[in-house]
């Protein structure tokens, strides 16, 4: 059985995808497979696709792909899923790419038998480079105020035979519900790996600020199925709690900072101003 296999999703984005095929075709790594969806796009993509179609030949590493309308994100990456024999899925959509050629061979040799294995992905926020960690471990309480790094995840390819396919009626959070259903729900297995696997492109759907409230929707949906109402409420009202908490923590240690500081003289200054004037 192959190792891993990439699946690859792309609508319309022809640069993106070949840096996503690039960062592909790059592995020191031959024993996995790359697997492209393509909805129907219009825009040169296919044309990459053939391009590429020739060195994975060349490197004789299975590559397949496929170029017709689909119902949205997640029926993609589940025809990707059907079409993929790996014993580990990696999900690497067009716009994200992989750190380095050593990826693959230094994920096969640690050896992963756990059904999730989850490493960290690198993202630019105002040119800033930033590197997400997958939480060490998972649990409820992770994933009502988290989810795992989609890009960074090696799934086993059974957990989809034994929880099912992604759920295609969500645009955003199907990825996160599955991690809900299988790992907290079903017990699928989890492993945080030190791995740097990908660079996440962040113009991506999931990251898009209009689609918050989707989102949120999405995930009460699926609370819903799982528990009664009074439960999530309870559940919501704590977090809020929590925020506030964290809010006036913040400022607190922002007020010790200052008083610390050179501004500690005023502060002090102000704050005896303030209980003369009580008396």
């Amino acid at each position: 059985m192959t190792k891993v296999s990439i699946i690859t999703i792309n609508r319309n984005n022809k640069d993106g995808l070949r840096k996503t095929m690039q960062s592909v075709i790059d592995q020191d790594f031959d024993d996995f497979e790359y697997v492209v969806v393509d909805g129907a796009s219009d825009d040169g993509s296919v044309e990459v696709i053939q391009e590429f179609e020739t060195s994975f030949k060349q490197k004789r590493v299975p590559f397949q792909y496929e170029s017709k309308l689909d119902r949205g994100i997640f029926h993609a990456m589940n025809k990707g899923i059907m079409k993929a024999s790996g014993e580990y899925l990696l999900f690497l959509n067009s716009g994200d790419y992989l750190v380095a050629p050593a990826v693959l061979s230094d994920f096969s040799r640690l050896g992963i038998t756990e059904d999730f294995a989850s490493g960290s992905i690198i993202v630019f926020i105002n040119d800033r480079k930033q590197v997400r960690k997958s939480p060490s471990y998972v649990n409820f309480y992770l994933l009502f105020n988290q989810s795992i790094p989609h890009q960074a995840t090696f799934i086993k390819r059974s957990v989809f035979e034994r929880f099912g396919l992604y759920n295609e009626n969500n645009r955003v959070k199907s990825d996160w519900e599955n991690s809900m259903r299988s790992i907290v729900v079903g017990g699928a297995t989890y492993k945080h790996i030190d791995l740097l696997v990908s660079y996440f492109d962040v113009t991506g759907v999931s990251s898009d600020v209009s689609m918050k409230a989707i989102q949120m929707e999405e995930q009460r949906k699926v609370y819903l199925s799982l528990m009664p109402a009074y439960v999530l409420e309870t559940l919501e009202y704590y977090k809020k709690e929590e925020q506030k908490w964290k809010y006036k923590s913040r400022l607190y240690d922002e007020y010790l900072t200052l008083k610390n500081g050179k501004m500690g003289f005023l502060i002090t200054f102000m704050l005896w101003i303030k209980k003369w004037k009580r008396k």
